[in-house]
């Protein structure tokens, strides 16, 4: 019912994306539901630079260990 799809670079995914499909009436119930709102909230936020450093920065952390 789902794919994720890694691209990638030297050493660990540049992207990943995920995908998915519903029926439509499954669909217009997820749309109005609370995990729906969420996750489009939390993707919102993912593409805050601050939120992005701050990916990266732990990125990099746990390359050193």
């Amino acid at each position: 019912m789902y794919e994720k799809t890694e691209f990638k670079g030297i050493g660990y995914p540049h992207v990943v994306r995920m995908s998915f499909e519903l029926p439509y009436l499954d669909w217009c119930r997820f749309e109005k539901s609370d995990i729906f709102h969420q996750l489009v909230k939390y993707l919102d936020e993912l593409e805050t630079p601050n939120i992005r450093q701050h990916c990266q920065e732990e990125q990099d952390l746990s390359e050193e260990v």
